[in-house]
């Protein structure tokens, strides 16, 4: 709430010179494995260079659970301290992410996927230039190449593209086409477009509230 709400005071990291983020995303109510965190970032903002980098970490990577004796997969440390506790899978994950990369977690902001549409749909979509088309033959989903404008569903879709052969295949390429996600969606937020839109505006902080 700090990051979208608070004025005045200086947000955590800010004196230091840097604030990091960490960004999840789940599935939710309704889907399988509703607390599974398979898309994972750290955005690590410098506010008076006003400059951010984005890190994403592998779903897949094998992390020794915090507090615990055992290992799991990354994606699953948030649904394992969820079933613990209800509310601490996110803190969970964020103490697991500061082990990995070093990094102090200010903040983090946790996601699901109607959030993630709402957001999409509330500031009229977004433009994906999409260099090499593909094909997510588990989902049956084409992305032909070139730009294409895309609406919360679709968005959705080119986000977890994860079974895909050829070139845009494997984790990587697919956290790229998350991180190209994360930056249009920045981008339509503080057009001109948008930013004097109220009720864009308000839908994305709508999505964001909880």
């Amino acid at each position: 709430s700090d990051l979208l709400f608070k004025s005045g005071n200086q947000l955590k990291g800010e004196k230091e010179g840097r604030i990091n983020v960490l960004l999840m995303a789940i599935g939710g109510d309704g889907h399988d494995g509703p607390n599974l965190s398979d898309t994972i970032m750290v955005a690590s903002i410098q506010p008076k260079e006003k400059k951010i980098a984005l890190l994403s970490l592998p779903r897949d990577l094998y992390v020794k659970v915090p507090g615990e004796q055992f290992y799991s997969k990354l994606n699953a440390v948030n649904a394992y301290g969820e079933a613990q506790k209800k509310g601490s899978g996110a803190n969970l994950l964020a103490q697991e992410i500061e082990d990995v990369t070093g990094l102090h977690i200010n903040y983090f902001i946790r996601i699901d996927f109607t959030a993630f549409k709402k957001i999409v749909d509330s500031v009229g979509g977004v433009n994906i230039k999409i260099e090499n088309g593909f094909f997510d033959y588990w989902h049956k989903i084409s992305f032909p190449a070139g730009t294409e404008h895309m609406n919360g569903e679709r968005a959705l879709a080119y986000a977890r593209a994860r079974y895909v052969e050829g070139p845009e295949g494997g984790d990587f390429r697919r956290a790229g086409r998350q991180q190209q996600l994360l930056l249009a969606i920045r981008d339509k937020v503080f057009s001109a477009q948008t930013a004097f839109d109220l009720r864009a505006i308000s839908g994305v902080l709508d999505a964001l509230r909880d």
